[in-house]
């Protein structure tokens, strides 16, 4: 006939009452948990970065602190550098730094843990 799709037509994803309709498709539990888990430990990298920042900035002195946010003396590529060989300095037994850089490699590897769940799921 003229004027209609010979494709169906999908059903909708929201019912007239806002409930998922049978098009919707909810991500995998799983790939919310991997994603969920990625983001909690970059968080927790970040404040271990700027727990390190505070121990560094004690024994510094007052015209040599590391700010904690963006500063134009401290760009954001150097920052982690300058931080860590300075808190190697003040601090060699501490691990601080090693605690960091297992939690950064774990926020990514749950992400892309993450994302390959939410590929098959986007399909």
């Amino acid at each position: 006939m003229i004027g209609q799709n010979s494709e169906p037509k999908a059903p909708p994803l929201l019912r007239k009452d806002g409930a998922p309709g049978k098009g919707a498709r909810m991500p995998p539990i799983s790939a919310v948990l991997l994603l969920t888990a990625a983001v909690t430990s970059a968080v927790l990298a970040t404040l271990v970065f700027y727990i390190m920042i505070g121990k560094v900035n004690e024994k510094l002195p007052e015209d040599q602190k590391i700010p904690y946010f963006l500063s134009l003396s401290y760009p954001y590529f150097r920052k982690p550098t300058v931080v860590r060989r300075e808190y190697k300095r003040f601090y060699p037994s501490g691990q601080l730094h090693v605690v960091r850089i297992v939690l950064e490699v774990i926020a990514l590897g749950l992400a892309v843990a993450a994302a390959k769940q939410f590929s098959y799921w986007w399909r």
